[in-house]
């Protein structure tokens, strides 16, 4: 098991000691700026090619995208909500000159010490989404109820068709 917020960690690890320039762009702007305090302090070495916060317009998507291709990053780490942060890398991934996109949800709040994560033996259990939700029940309960169920509706679907065609 290895979640968004833990591949987070490894290779913003991997970029600070390969010296990878990273760029990061997600999260209201005071949550961006303690995020990068956090990570230059963790990682002394590590180069941050750019930022931005998340709340832009579509029309500003071409204007963010370019910023990302001109900074240099090889790297880029998206933290912004579903499914906006799905239609910008769907609009923009393949033309913004990283060698790796990653999705990173709310890691950027996480790290900055907005939320909490879960405590080890709600995230062993694989429950650290309850966590959340009881965190920030106004903002996730929505998502968890309807993006669970579609993803429960599927997985039976596809069990109950290989089973009846065995």
């Amino acid at each position: 098991r290895s979640t968004g917020l833990d591949r987070f960690g490894y290779l913003v690890a991997s970029a600070a000691r390969r010296g990878d320039p990273i760029y990061l762009l997600g999260a209201e702007q005071r949550v961006l700026d303690a995020m990068i305090d956090v990570l230059r302090a963790r990682h002394p070495a590590l180069r941050i090619a750019g930022a931005r916060n998340g709340y832009f317009d579509d029309d500003a998507s071409e204007q963010v995208a370019e910023a990302i291709r001109t900074s240099g990053a090889a790297l880029l780490f998206v933290g912004m909500s579903s499914p906006k942060k799905e239609i910008f890398l769907a609009r923009h991934g393949a033309s913004l000159g990283v060698a790796i996109c990653h999705g990173v949800g709310g890691s950027f709040d996480v790290v900055a010490g907005k939320t909490q994560r879960a405590p080890a033996s709600w995230q062993r259990s694989g429950f650290e989404w309850l966590y959340r939700l009881l965190q920030e029940p106004r903002r996730m309960w929505r998502r968890y109820l309807v993006t669970n169920t579609i993803f429960l509706a599927l997985v039976l679907r596809a069990r109950f068709a290989r089973a009846a065609r065995r």
